[in-house]
């Protein structure tokens, strides 16, 4: 990256275009904001990418906790953390999303929703275990009780996810407030949605878009390079 390196060998979940798209796209908060400190959450954070994404994005009042249940993953998000510009905002730990407690003005999470193709047993394992406890009512569901009001959980998933995250929201006081199709060529069906929920009791039209990612000939597209310039070396 432009502005920090990623060591990726011991994470179950290795970096790929799918952190790089949530870390670019999610919002996050101003620190400036009512004068104190506010708190982001990254659930299954990995070698914690979109932590560092979302330090770089934000201000010096923006303090990134990061949480994942396999320990190889906190040990190197701890490592790529501590090498970065902004370690004293960044905190890894192993947890359980279902036993994180406070208050958090935003919520990221790049769940892992397939099979990895992950070979060693215990890393598989881990995997698995979490992509159970990070379902989309888990999300929704505890994440609501965890975002202070106003606030908003960011993620990307497959299409499929998306009727009961719909579901879970509205029953949870969540709307959704930005939708973006992402699709690997022009002609291609949809393969992740990029989704943003905020807790309110306001209702109000959400905003939709569409990124292709990758031109006909296999490069990145304009709109791809755009979202992605302040992190990408090309």
């Amino acid at each position: 990256m432009k502005r920090f390196s990623v060591k990726h060998d011991l994470s179950a979940m290795k970096v790929g275009e799918d952190a790089l798209l949530l870390g670019a796209w999610a919002a996050v908060p101003s620190d400036e904001s009512e004068g104190r400190e506010r708190r982001v959450l990254d659930v299954g954070c990995g070698c914690g990418v979109i932590s560092l994404m979302l330090a770089q994005r934000s201000g010096p009042g923006v303090k990134v906790e990061a949480v994942d249940v396999d320990v190889f993953a906190v040990i190197e998000a701890k490592e790529n953390f501590a090498a970065s510009a902004w370690a004293g905002r960044l905190h890894a730990s192993r947890c359980d999303f279902a036993a994180v407690e406070g208050k958090f003005s935003h919520i990221v999470s790049n769940p892992p929703y397939f099979s990895s193709g992950v070979r060693d047993r215990e890393s598989a394992r881990e995997v698995a275990r979490q992509a159970d406890a990070l379902s989309p009512a888990t999300l929704v569901s505890h994440g609501a009780s965890l975002l202070e009001e106003g606030g908003c959980l960011s993620l990307i998933c497959p299409p499929e996810w998306f009727g009961e995250l719909e579901r879970r929201a509205g029953a949870e006081g969540m709307r959704l407030s930005r939708y973006c199709e992402v699709r690997t060529h022009e002609s291609s069906p949809v393969k992740r949605l990029l989704l943003e929920y905020r807790k309110s009791e306001e209702a109000w039209a959400a905003e939709v878009s569409e990124l292709v990612t990758h031109t006909p000939g296999g490069g990145y597209t304009q709109a791809y390079r755009a979202l992605t310039s302040d992190f990408h070396i090309r």
